[in-house]
């Protein structure tokens, strides 16, 4: 990945933010990815707002005589038009998640429905990271003692395979607890998920 003409190592990427990259073809529809897919173009955030209408369609009642097929502006203030408040939209991610369209960068605005503009997006200016996503709580025994893992998402900063022989070869990934602590665990599939994202510098609007 790209960021200009400096290398990762020379690169502060606390401002960067995990981004989630919005496709779509005829054959799935829209879908996302942690990872951008290389020669492929984004979809449009107008796919996104129609995926919206398409929900709020199947809110309007029978006798809503003033609902138009094709109407861009589907709801008032949070409310259908015979009043019923609008709790079931449910849009792709939530404040925090970054969504990337042809557009640019975009987030779900819980409170108003709808999708807001939070700012561009440089391909240049993203970098690769592996995570290790723990689904709950774990008390592991690493090493001689025993550690407790809590549920989240954690960066892997280093990784290496040990060959046992052959045939067995152990994959070992090294984590930083909220502590602060380091700690090296072996690849336990079906006990956390290990996968790829992007992290981006999002230029955001003010």
């Amino acid at each position: 990945m790209e960021m200009g003409s400096k290398n990762p190592e020379e690169v502060d990427f606390n401002c960067f933010e995990e981004v989630y990259y919005m496709y779509e073809t005829p054959e799935t529809g829209l879908f996302q990815s942690t990872v951008m897919i290389e020669g492929m173009e984004f979809a449009s955030i107008e796919s996104l707002k129609r995926e919206i209408k398409e929900q709020y369609g199947i809110l309007v009642f029978e006798e809503d005589d003033e609902y138009e097929d094709g109407d861009d502006h589907y709801y008032d203030e949070g409310k259908v038009w015979t009043g019923e408040q609008i709790t079931e939209l449910v849009g792709r991610g939530d404040l925090e998640d970054i969504l990337i369209c042809k557009e640019g960068a975009y987030h779900w605005d819980d409170f108003n429905c709808e999708y807001e503009f939070a700012g561009t997006f440089n391909e240049k200016n993203i970098h690769r990271v592996k995570r290790l996503e723990i689904p709950e709580d774990k008390a592991m025994l690493i090493g001689d003692k025993i550690t407790v893992i809590k549920s989240r998402t954690y960066d892997i900063v280093h990784e290496e395979v040990q060959i046992v022989n052959s045939e067995i070869r152990i994959e070992l990934f090294t984590i930083k607890l909220l502590s602060g602590e380091l700690i090296t665990m072996p690849n336990n599939q079906g006990v956390f998920k290990v996968y790829e994202a992007d992290i981006a510098l999002i230029d955001h609007v003010d």
